[in-house]
């Protein structure tokens, strides 16, 4: 394996378990439009994904070798579902927050701390930005730094051949 494909299957799997059983109401107070948006979002945001590019330096994305597939799939009520290459999926819950600047996006995994990462959905594109630190924060814009800290994943969806 190269040092890329170590780097990015490191990145992958960092903090990942088993699903979480629940997820809990992030503010139930939340305006129409609030809602709206929060709706808008995790209705387009569902289906699969395929990760396509990897930013691990600023301004540089690196399109992954044509071997190495990795997705992402988000389903109804709150679940998603983690697949690298021939392991077994990594499955949690997720929630969306879409008010907040940037948009935040939770991911559970049972026994683990929370990631708290961002994402930005144009269409048929998903970037998710998280911090490969260990009890880290929430990033704060979608680009990586210097040190390494932050990783962009760059996502296209995957979809269904026409018949």
């Amino acid at each position: 394996m190269s040092p890329f494909h170590s780097l990015v299957a490191a990145i992958m799997t960092a903090g990942f378990a088993v699903a979480a059983d629940k997820i809990e109401v992030k503010n139930p107070d939340k305006t129409k439009d609030e809602k709206k948006e929060n709706i808008k979002d995790e209705d387009a945001i569902l289906g699969s994904w395929k990760l396509v590019g990897l930013e691990i330096e600023p301004g540089k994305v690196q399109p992954l070798p044509g071997e190495f597939e990795s997705t992402f799939t988000f389903l109804e009520k709150n679940g998603f579902a983690m697949k690298t290459g021939k392991e077994k999926p990594i499955t949690g819950m997720f929630t969306l927050i879409p008010s907040d600047t940037p948009k935040a996006l939770d991911l559970e995994f049972k026994g683990r701390p929370t990631k708290k990462d961002i994402y930005e959905l144009d269409g048929d594109k998903l970037k998710i930005a998280e911090q490969q630190q260990k009890d880290s924060v929430r990033p704060k814009e979608m680009k990586t730094d210097n040190d390494h800290r932050i990783a962009v994943f760059v996502y296209e969806r995957i979809t269904e051949k026409k018949k």
